[in-house]
């Protein structure tokens, strides 16, 4: 298995208890993003997965619907998930050329890289939305911290990123990665 695909692979794994615990009632509550709910995370996440999945395969871009998917988000995760996996471990995938930030014509390969923090960074915002423990996966958390500095100092925050935020040391990683990202932990 291509490494990049791994590490999706594991960041989808450290939030699958996220996800499947999400119900109806978490997906009018407050998200850590500023303006955002559970429900809007969850349609964003899962519509982004979905964008790299048709991407991967060569198809046209699938978003999800969103009515289907607020309905039972545990069955929509589980589909998009092993949509995405599929897709991206077919022979050639990794190599196809798409459609990258800016509008560059880059190989999945190098968008997939970043996927990991984005999958556990949108997983903490559900989890802590919705109440959830947000101690995810500590080692990968740690791990994509690490990942995440040097990638930031080369290409700056841009729009996407707030700018990084207090965290205890003794924080959990999965905390101390998005505070670096730029949620706020308290509160």
């Amino acid at each position: 298995m291509d490494d990049a695909v791994w590490g999706i692979e594991e960041a989808l794994q450290a939030i699958d208890p996220v996800m499947t615990a999400v119900t109806t009632d978490d997906l009018d509550k407050a998200s850590p993003c500023d303006g955002w709910t559970v429900g809007n995370v969850t349609t964003h996440l899962l519509n982004g997965l979905n964008e790299r999945a048709a991407a991967a395969a060569g198809t046209g871009i699938a978003t999800v619907d969103d009515a289907a998917t607020l309905n039972d988000v545990p069955a929509a995760w589980r589909n998009t998930r092993e949509r995405l996996l599929a897709a991206l471990q077919a022979p050639g995938a990794m190599d196809r050329e798409v459609r990258g930030p800016g509008g560059r014509t880059v190989p999945l390969r190098m968008l997939v890289k970043i996927l990991p923090i984005e999958v556990m960074l949108h997983g903490w915002d559900i989890a802590r939305g919705s109440g959830g423990s947000t101690d995810l996966d500590p080692q990968l958390a740690a791990r994509l911290l690490e990942t995440g500095r040097p990638l930031i100092a080369q290409f700056g925050r841009g729009t996407a990123f707030g700018p990084e935020q207090p965290a205890p040391a003794d924080a959990p990683a999965a905390d101390r990665l998005a505070a670096f990202y730029g949620r706020r932990l308290g509160g």
